[in-house]
């Protein structure tokens, strides 16, 4: 049988470590050793691991310096005999049958999820990062064992495909171990150990598997909580480390694979966009008997080009196609159909920084494709139609393969899976233009209704195929340039850079970093994602705003401060599509320190319009010049969602100074915008100045009795002092009273309500406690 080697590192933390080591040898079934990693501890650790070593056959024990987790790691690595390797931390609570469920999703999930060579799992917890969390589970420490018996008997055999597994509990094979090696030591003292590990084993095309019916009780971080480590802030300190071992500056070699019948409309077209970027193209023919294969010899591009006469069977051709592309070895593939044509603005310098990206988990790009119909000027955007994307652009990487369970090997994904989490979404758009007339459309619908045996929604995307002879749709007319530029401005953002700007990077055109006075290394990050850094002297925030502005290429800008993001980013893609509009309004959800939720709006996104320009020393606008142009404004589909109330109660309060000065000046300069009053009434309000408050916000309502955001602020003030009335009034009632009803209402209307002031900084955090 099998023996697995379990590698524990360990510094102090007796209590945690004995209770993972007691729970591990209850639990574990199969045969394993244990190896425990002595790092230096000081609390009677080594006395209780001598202990171990005297009692128990199956524990060794390796004393080090206090290196770190990787380099604890790899010393176990060093002497495991193990099958099988597991890398544990020293503050879990293992489970019953932890292994044994691990163990069988190792060997059977490739079968079940048809993947090629499984090579690494990990359960789930209540302490993980990523798609292995199991959120909102309510337990004690005693009643762990049952919780996870239980979590079990739901899930079982519930397991998912993925890119990134955490080294708080790793299993994996002895193969991965000898191809991929040990843990990388420049990550001690821990953190980005784990994300490099599953990246190396992820190329080299072991697949990587969450066990979702196993669940194992995490503590969570007790040793990187220790002092030694603090500096760590819990592994993210690395992340910046990770990024960079991974960037790669040369040119990455990119094919493109075309699978090819009867286009000789659209073929050429299609080719002579796809060479400006493809190093070579390679293209399968399903037996075209028009002109198609006389246009295809015209391109010195094509440097594989086979032609079958054969029945339709789409698995068994993109699975050649895909096996004809990878023979050439490039490093990116890219899959698009003879009736498409990539839009004007992919090139090679867009295709080859998509192949360089940033974040070195990312493994395949998600494209929208339009299908155009009736004409080659306007889409279809109703139905199925209007939300179509998919992977048109991956790293070639071992054992991928295509898959199809349809008997007719038909809706065959152009591409190979790839799991979610190293997907990345884009802005580049394919036009489709295989559906444009009307007889083609027809022919297609009778040979899929004909032949197709097997008809599902997830294939389809109805239950038949109606919809490709439909008469009742909806057209789009399409703009060819939608091109999006991310602007913010940004001082001392080094902590929260990769939080705002790593997830949504391939997302954007360009990104345009206004940086105004750091002295951290905000500046030579944004370089390091390659967006255009422009240093300048801090004036006032419009000053910053309209510079950035100014630098943007983009049709389109989204403006974005560092401690925000978009509910969805996907929905701003679709935003920019409407040629009818020239800005949204976006509701913007600010927690709060106390749980509550406070709901501002402002244009974040908004066409590039020369004439735009930002106003105000503060919580500046662009409202004003979109309705000088009278500009056509829309409200957004989602919100974007605002954390900066939630730092530091004393950097807020030195942050909200410096505001209210700047308001005091945009006062003085100008007096009768009412705006400006708002906003410094909010920060009146916020210092507990309640008269001087209520008195700018009256002020700013004469000014401008249309600005509803100064009547919200006065009905919510003018309800909270009713509500004190009505408290007092309740009290002086005597219990028989006539009224005394009616003001029990009141009172349980307002204190339904929860009406409260907006406390931001040490104020929110005092009023907290």
């Amino acid at each position: 049988m099998e023996l697995t080697s379990i590698i524990m590192p360990c510094h102090n933390n007796l209590a945690y470590t004995s209770l993972a080591v007691e729970s591990l040898f209850r639990h574990t079934k199969l045969p394993f050793e244990l190896i425990l990693v002595d790092e230096a501890s000081t609390d009677g650790s080594k006395g209780y691991f001598d202990e171990l070593r005297r009692s128990k056959t199956n524990v060794k024990v390796v004393t080090k310096g206090q290196e770190g987790f990787t380099s604890a790691v790899n010393r176990g690595l060093e002497i495991a005999r193990g099958d099988l390797l597991c890398v544990v931390n020293n503050d879990l609570a293992f489970t019953p049958n932890w292994l044994d469920q691990l163990v069988l999703c190792l060997k059977t999930a490739g079968e079940k999820l048809h993947i090629r060579e499984v090579g690494l799992v990990g359960p789930a917890s209540n302490y993980v990062g990523g798609f292995q969390a199991v959120n909102n589970m309510r337990y004690t420490l005693s009643e762990v064992d049952s919780v996870a018996e239980k979590f079990h008997e739901l899930n079982e055999g519930n397991w998912h495909y993925t890119h990134f597994l955490s080294g708080f509990c790793l299993l994996f094979t002895r193969k991965v171990f000898e191809e991929v090696g040990f843990l990388d030591e420049r990550f001690n003292p821990g953190g980005f150990d784990d994300n490099d590990y599953c990246l190396r084993a992820f190329r080299k095309g072991f697949a990587l598997i969450i066990a979702g019916d196993t669940f194992i009780h995490h503590f969570g971080s007790k040793t990187l909580d220790l002092p030694p480590f603090k500096h760590m802030k819990r592994g993210m300190a690395n992340q910046e480390k990770f990024i960079r071992k991974w960037l790669d500056d040369k040119s990455q070699k990119v094919f493109a694979m075309y699978r090819i019948k009867n286009v000789e409309r659209w073929i050429g077209q299609s080719l002579a966009k796809t060479s400006e970027f493809a190093d070579g193209i390679v293209i399968l023919d399903d037996g075209s008997k028009d002109g198609t294969p006389e246009i295809v010899k015209q391109f010195p591009k094509v440097v594989d080009y086979k032609y079958h006469n054969r029945s339709l069977q789409e698995a068994r051709d993109r699975q050649e196609l895909l096996e004809m592309t990878k023979s050439y070895n490039p490093d990116w593939i890219v899959a698009i159909d003879g009736d498409e044509v990539w839009e004007d603005k992919v090139n090679r310098d867009y295709i080859q920084r998509l192949a360089r990206p940033f974040d070195p988990e990312i493994n395949a790009y998600v494209v929208r494709y339009f299908t155009f119909w009736d004409d080659i000027k306007h889409y279809r955007a109703d139905g199925i139609f209007g939300s179509m994307s998919n992977i048109r652009m991956f790293r070639n990487l071992p054992n991928q393969f295509m898959h199809s369970d349809h008997p007719q090997g038909f809706h065959v994904n152009s591409v190979p899976r790839f799991p979610w989490g190293c997907r990345a979404v884009t802005s580049i758009r394919v036009k489709h233009y295989g559906y444009v007339n009307e007889e083609d459309r027809l022919r297609k619908f009778l040979f899929y209704t004909k032949f197709d045996t097997d008809k599902r929604r997830t294939d389809i995307g109805n239950e038949d195929y109606h919809h490709l002879v439909s008469q009742t749709v909806r057209r789009r007319k399409w703009k060819e340039d939608c091109s999006l530029s991310l602007c913010t401005i940004a001082k001392n953002e080094e902590e929260n850079f990769f939080s705002l700007l790593k997830p949504v990077r391939p997302l954007f055109d360009e990104i345009i970093v206004v940086d105004t006075g750091s002295d951290d290394r905000t500046p030579e990050l944004a370089e390091l994602l390659g967006a255009k850094v422009e240093k300048i002297k801090f004036e006032n925030f419009s000053q910053a705003r309209n510079i950035a502005k100014k630098l943007a290429k983009g049709k389109w800008i989204l403006q974005m401060d560092w401690d925000e993001k978009v509910e969805n980013y996907g929905q701003i893609l679709e935003m920019i599509e409407d040629t009818e509009i020239d800005a949204y309004l976006f509701n913007i959800a600010n927690y709060q320190k106390d749980g509550r939720l406070t709901m501002t709006e402002m244009v974040r996104l908004f066409q590039n319009h020369p004439d735009l320009e930002y106003e105000g020393l503060i919580h500046e606008s662009i409202e004003a010049s979109l309705l000088r142009r009278k500009a056509r404004i829309s409200r957004a589909k989602v919100k974007i969602e605002h954390y900066g109330y939630l730092k530091d109660g004393k950097c807020l309060d030195k942050k909200l100074s410096f505001y209210e000065d700047l308001n005091k000046k945009e006062l003085k300069k100008k007096p009768k915008d009412p705006r400006t009053r708002y906003s410094l009434a909010l920060h009146y309000l916020n210092d507990g100045k309640k008269e001087e408050g209520m008195r700018l916000l009256e002020e700013a309502s004469l000014l401008n009795t249309g600005y509803y955001p100064v009547e919200k602020e006065l009905s919510i003030l003018y309800l909270l002092k009713s509500k004190e009335h009505f408290e007092k009034l309740n009290s002086l009632l005597p219990s028989d009273h006539i009224h005394k009803g009616f003001t029990q209402k009141a009172l349980e209307f307002l204190n339904q309500a929860e009406f409260q002031p907006i406390l931001v900084g040490s104020k929110a955090e005092n009023n907290g406690s």
